[in-house]
């Protein structure tokens, strides 16, 4: 059994998590923040940026 992981926050990057918690973006950026607090050497993250979910569409 892993034991869970406590993720800090630095204060320079709590203005972009406002604004991904408010974003199309917070899915992603909630399942990132599982896996980094179960296992954060697992090597399912690719280190990629967060896109959005319609990235790539047109209107």
């Amino acid at each position: 059994m892993m034991s869970k992981w406590h993720l800090k926050i630095k204060s320079t990057a709590k203005g972009d998590l406002r604004k991904v918690l408010r974003s199309p973006l917070r899915q992603s950026f909630e399942s990132v923040k599982a896996t980094l607090e179960t296992d954060p050497f697992s090597p399912v993250q690719s280190f990629e940026k967060l896109t959005r979910p319609a990235a790539g569409f047109y209107s």
